[in-house]
Parts: C-alpha cells; structure tokens; sequence
C-alpha cells in the first residue's frame, strides 16, 4: 500500500486542480439545469484530463498492471464491497438540486454515460463535440471524487492496522474538502476542516489523557 503523503501528491492534488479549473469554467456556464448539455472546448478538456485521472486512480487503487480497460477498473468496483456503485453524490455549489449517479448501471461491456462521452470526443471530437457537456463533466468529477474519497480510506484503513493510531498515514480522508462536492456518503474515522486541518479524533483524545 502506497504512503498517504504519495497519494496526496499523486492523486489528491490532481485532483483539486481538475476541480478548481473546473470551477473557472462555471464562472461563464453556471451550475443550472438549463445548462447541463452545453459543451465547449474547454468542457471537453475537463473530461478528458478528469478520465484520465480516473484511470490512473483506478490503476493503483486496485494495484492493476499492463494495460487495463473500463471494463477492469469495472470488474473490481463491481467486487469491492465498500465501492458504492448507487452512490448519489450532491453539488455543494450552484442550482442544481438533484444529486449525480456516476455508476448507476455501469457493468462490464455497460461503460457510463461519462466515460463513453470522453472516448467519443477524445476520438471523433468533430462529430462527437455535443458530448463535452457540463453534465457529463459533472459525472466524470463526481466519479473521480468518490474514487479518491475511497482510495484515502483504503490507504488510511491499511496504515491504521500497523501504525501508531495516530500517525497521518493512518488519517481515511483527504487533507482539503471538495469546493464542488459534499462528502457526507463516507463513514470515516477522521473529519477534514479544511487545508491539512483535522477534527480532533478518539485516538487522539485518549493520546492526550495518557499523559
């Protein structure tokens, strides 16, 4: 398992960034339902950069080699019983009140909506254009931001069981909270404030009465 200071650079920190460039974009096309299909150039380099996060997220959480397709990253969601594929997942931000489903129905050889928009565009981007949409850029964040939020757990669960309970690496979330997305789906030991800011933990309170 990889230390939780590799995964923030590698990972968490791409992360943030997809989502604050993201975010500039919103400040022309605002978070509404009236503007879920509309699809720019700039709409279209979000998904492609976010799947391709996904993918690289997807690789080392689920420590696959060579080559792997969706339908790899797929086959292990599908078997990894704290994965969530119902998971709802709301905007904290903008107009839109109903909450994203980035894998609902999604199984080998059923790729969703998001993903089979980014090969789309990332192949036939002239024809194709209409599916760089602020919708289906939406799905793709939210499906990287769940995949992150359980990569962290994955990685803090596992230090947990051979740390000092209170060491980082033993800390189940990210180090900054999403400035598009609520977290309140995951059941996590630690909670964060904000940037490398913790609530206070069990652990650490019967650290202090120690002494």
């Amino acid at each position: 398992m990889i230390q939780r200071r590799e995964y923030i650079n590698h990972f968490w920190e791409p992360y943030m960034l997809s989502e604050k460039e993201f975010l500039s974009i919103v400040d022309y096309v605002a978070l509404r339902d009236c503007n879920l299909n509309t699809s720019s150039e700039k709409l279209i380099r979000s998904l492609l950069s976010t799947c391709e996060l996904f993918e690289s997220t997807m690789r080392t959480m689920y420590d696959l080699s060579g080559k792997p397709t969706f339908d790899d990253y797929l086959r292990n969601m599908l078997s990894d019983s704290d994965f969530n594929m119902d998971i709802e997942i709301q905007l904290t931000r903008g107009m839109i009140a109903f909450p994203f489903q980035p894998f609902t129905g999604a199984k080998p050889g059923n790729a969703p909506l998001w993903w089979s928009a980014h090969n789309k565009v990332k192949h036939d981007r002239a024809t194709e254009f209409d599916e760089g949409s602020l919708q289906n850029c939406i799905l793709a964040l939210a499906a990287l931001y769940y995949a992150n939020c359980q990569f962290v757990k994955k990685i803090g669960d596992y230090w947990y069981a051979r740390l000092p309970h209170t060491h980082s690496n033993c800390r189940d979330v990210p180090n900054d909270t999403s400035k598009l997305f609520s977290n309140s789906f995951m059941n996590t030991r630690h909670s964060v404030m904000g940037y490398e800011v913790y609530a206070i933990t069990n652990d650490e309170i019967d650290d202090i009465c120690k002494f």
